[in-house]
């Protein structure tokens, strides 16, 4: 698994790559498991993800803009 990030003006773009086939897939996960809530924190703090398709697996990747402070 490889981490990447890159800044992109006041953004940052995450990309994290490996090597699996396997989609990711979000569904609701409950309170008592222990996985499953990668793909809901991923679109709960940023302003867009998705998945791109590679020769050797897959990257799921996630922009993040500047917050204003509340």
């Amino acid at each position: 698994m490889t981490l990447s990030l890159h800044r992109q003006g006041r953004s940052v773009r995450a990309e994290v790559a490996d090597r699996s086939a396997a989609w990711p897939t979000p569904f609701q996960a409950g309170l008592d498991m222990e996985h499953g809530r990668g793909l809901a924190i991923v679109a709960a703090y940023s302003e867009r993800w998705g998945i791109d398709p590679s020769p050797e697996g897959k990257t799921v990747w996630f922009v993040c803009g500047e917050r204003q402070a509340r």
